[in-house]
């Protein structure tokens, strides 16, 4: 299982991560949330994302 999110300072740029996202994930899309947000720790950035992984072991 893998989970993203995304948080992006400027609404105008979702398409564009989408777009990034869709590359990295072409194969296994994983659950995502988008969140738009007033700002970042750091004022250079514009997108901050985070995944969660989980791989089950196989017996």
């Amino acid at each position: 299982m893998v989970r993203t999110r995304w948080y992006v300072v400027h609404a105008r740029d979702i398409d564009e991560v989408g777009r990034a996202h869709g590359e990295v994930f072409a194969e296994h899309r994983p659950a995502a949330t988008a969140l738009v947000v007033s700002g970042l720790t750091d004022p250079g950035m514009l997108v901050e994302v985070e995944l969660d992984a989980y791989r089950a072991d196989r017996a």
